[in-house]
């Protein structure tokens, strides 16, 4: 039996090719153990270990503010206790923070805070690492000046399409037709962009729109579908997508200039959601404040009439709650479902005019954009006119507007051949060859579902919800391959996916070719179990036979008591020596007491050390008993200090009057044993006391002269501030100063360098 002419290229290209991709497969190590359910199970093993990196963050920031928090209750850290221990007149914030502001940046090192607040609020030398606007698209220079000069970087986030700064409603009336008025002016992002010294990196992910109608105009019509978007799993839904509500309003001239028909058209549909979508967020954005006013006495003149507007006016809840809002005050804002009252329309005479306000104006598009993007689930826009009523203009706002009218009414069709929708022909052999076999188990399907960036390969219509996909199957073919990274590709479309409602599936390329009856098998099981279970959303596990799951504890946080008035950590108790005397008693002022002498200064020196000579005079009169040490003793002293050997190591005495023995390896801050009396300043070594300023500038984060001295009281148990005391103060933070271990600031605190 001979075959058709048109079939021989494609069995000599798949007699050439077979061979060939067998051959590639058998002499690749890694796709000898090349499974789908080994895939499965490394795919799901990496989105568990990626998942626990993020949430681990979490944890890490917490850890490393509390590794920056001050460890006493000196220096700044005072201040901020004594304020909050207050029950009135507190500090205003911008003196606090100008005596306390290192130890807040520690504590809190992000602060969130508008650039009038940032004036404010803020002292002027305050310092940050990073300065970060959002929204910049709304902020002038003028007012973003006095925070970036604070910042030793820049970042500067915001959408050119959306709103720029404006002062339209609150200068202008909004039915003139002065349409040369200057109602906005360049942003810190426009300027920051022009300049060609910031680099810019797109944001091109959209996953907010839970229907992708919401987005595609503006992705089209704005962002010359550079966005990536994401479909849905359900199509067609009331409480979903765009819809053009057309009523026959008038739109009144003059003073009032509202339409109240539109505005009572706009209350009906409210009322509709809130009896069938009680669940769901509303808004309403106005072309003007005037057609909001008339949208809030419309609902207030049938709140007794209709039940379900009860309360509705006295939401304050800022995310969630209602609102009716103009074009100027609604970005930022989102809701699931936004109605869009146009508000403009044919006069009382039947006239149309081509003034629709803000939107007329330059930068109007603009206001567009971002009134259609607030929805995260349907876009409703109310009008007393189609975009055929509608006359050619040179305002850009305008045309927007009435190309936007033509997609709410008519849908997709009517951005034209702008949307392609299509797969690459390398793979839809690959994806073709799938499709057909879920279509020999009865089902429907549909290829290449989306309009822009990520599309599903194949959607599995439901067979008894129209409009819903029942399963997304994906194939790791180009577009898989395509994601710059593991997560985009493995772990964050997924999840983007599963909150539009989709259950998923992953057929392996090679698997597939090796074994077509068992992975369709696999689709089977998957398409059965996906109508068992029904539910948008859900993940379809599938029982795995070879690599385990690591396993992934939730991070959690320790909490410390920490009780600021304790003595310090890294202070030790000071050990005093106890020498017992010989049987033989002896004179220390004797010619023959030198023998017991060194005795006792290699006892008290190996204690001690290092020590002041006038410590070592004060243990020789505890336990000689003597009132006093005349030129005798102390001569016989000296030579037994100088005659003192420990562990090979001589003792010597230094010019300042210190025993010591050897460079010491590190220095310890000793502090008062329970027994033992303060020691005076003057018999501290110059590198304790210097430590011990150290230390405490560490911990206070900077202190000023008079706190530094108040910590070392209460390390060294000091009762009383002398002139000695602060002598030895002052000569320590000398030292400190000169050897580079702190600096003097302009306000007179001391800081650590580095710190």
């Amino acid at each position: 039996m001979g075959a058709a002419a048109r079939h021989i290229p494609g069995a000599f290209e798949w007699a050439a090719l077979k061979p060939w991709a067998e051959a590639v497969a058998f002499s690749d190590n890694r796709m000898e153990n090349y499974r789908s359910d080994n895939r499965n199970a490394t795919v799901e093993e990496f989105r568990k270990l990626d998942e626990k990196l993020i949430k681990s963050a979490y944890s890490t920031v917490v850890e490393a503010c509390t590794a920056r928090r001050p460890r006493s209750s000196f220096g700044a850290a005072a201040i901020i206790v004594r304020e909050a221990e207050k029950k009135s007149r507190h500090k205003p914030i911008r003196t606090l923070l100008e005596q306390a502001g290192d130890i807040a940046q520690a504590l809190r090192p992000c602060f969130m805070m508008s650039p009038l607040s940032v004036s404010q609020y803020l002292p002027g030398n305050m310092h940050f690492d990073v300065v970060i606007f959002d929204e910049a698209s709304q902020v002038m220079p003028a007012d973003a000046v006095n925070c970036i000069y604070r910042g030793s970087q820049l970042i500067v986030a915001g959408d050119q399409k959306q709103l720029p700064p404006t002062s339209f409603f609150t200068s202008l009336n909004e039915d003139s037709d002065d349409e040369d008025s200057p109602d906005n002016f360049d942003s810190v992002l426009d300027l920051c962009k022009a300049s060609g010294a910031i680099p810019s990196l797109p944001l091109t992910w959209h996953y907010r729109s839970l229907h992708e109608d919401l987005i595609t105009y503006s992705n089209y019509g704005f962002y010359e579908g550079k966005l990536n978007t994401f479909p849905g799993a359900v199509q067609e839904s009331p409480d979903l997508g765009v819809h053009h509500e057309y009523v026959q309003g008038v739109y009144q001239r003059g003073a009032g200039s509202k339409n109240p028909i539109e505005a009572e058209r706009v209350v009906d549909r409210i009322i509709e959601h809130r009896t069938h979508n009680p669940e769901l967020s509303l808004g309403v954005v106005t072309f003007s404040t005037a057609q909001a006013d008339a949208i809030f006495d419309a609902i207030e003149s049938r709140l007794e009439s209709e039940d379900v507007l009860q309360g509705l006016l006295d939401d304050r809840d800022r995310l969630h709650g209602f609102f009716v809002k103009n074009l100027e005050s609604v970005q930022g804002d989102e809701r699931d479902i936004i109605i869009f009252s146009v508000g403009y329309g044919p006069d009382e005479s039947g006239k149309l005019a081509m003034n629709f306000g803000p939107l007329t104006r330059k930068g109007g598009q603009r206001r567009l954009n971002v009134a259609i993007t607030r929805a995260r689930r349907r876009v409703e826009i109310v009008s007393s006119f189609r975009a055929s009523d509608m006359r050619e203009g040179a305002s850009e706002g305008n045309m927007h507007l009435r190309n936007y009218l033509d997609f709410a009414a008519r849908g997709r069709v009517a951005l034209g051949s702008t949307i392609i929708a299509g797969t690459d022909d390398a793979q839809k052999p690959y994806e073709d060859e799938v499709r057909k076999a879920i279509e020999s188990l009865g089902y429907k399907t549909v290829s290449q579902i989306g309009t822009a960036g990520y599309r599903v390969d194949i959607g599995v219509v439901h067979p008894s919800k129209p409009g819903t996909f029942l399963l997304g199957v994906e194939c790791d073919g180009v577009a898989y391959s395509s994601a710059k990274t593991a997560r985009d590709r493995d772990r964050l479309r997924g999840a983007v996916l599963r909150n539009l409602g989709w259950t998923m599936f992953r057929v392996w390329g090679l698997s597939w070719y090796r074994d077509p009856v068992g992975q369709l098998a696999r689709l089977r099981t998957a398409l059965e179990l996906a109508l068992e279970q029904d539910q948008p959303g859900a993940v379809l596990m599938e029982k795995q036979s070879s690599a385990p799951i690591v396993a992934v504890d939730e991070p959690g946080l320790d909490f410390e008591s920490v009780d600021l008035s304790a003595a310090p950590a890294w202070t030790v108790e000071y050990t005093q020596a106890r020498y017992q005397r010989g049987k033989r008693l002896v004179e220390p002022g004797a010619p023959n007491a030198l023998p017991e002498l060194i005795g006792f200064c290699e006892h008290v020196i190996a204690v001690e050390a290092p020590l002041h000579l006038d410590t070592l005079q004060t243990r020789l009169r505890d336990t000689w008993g003597v009132s006093r040490v005349g030129s005798r003793i102390k001569e016989n002293l000296l030579a037994a200090v100088n005659s003192t050997r420990i562990d090979g190591v001589r003792a010597r005495l230094d010019n300042d009057g210190f025993i010591r023995l050897g460079p010491p390896a590190s220095v310890s801050v000793r502090r008062p044993g329970s027994a033992a009396l303060a020691r005076k300043a003057g018999v501290i070594p110059p590198e304790e006391f210097d430590e011990a300023i150290r230390l405490v500038l560490r911990d206070s984060m900077g202190a000023s002269e008079g706190q530094v001295l108040a910590a070392l009281r209460s390390v060294f148990s000091w009762q009383r501030s002398g002139v000695d005391i602060q002598t030895a103060v002052n000569k320590s933070l000398y030292r400190c100063q000169r050897n580079g271990v702190c600096e003097k600031t302009a306000d007179g605190s001391y800081r650590l360098n580095g710190a």
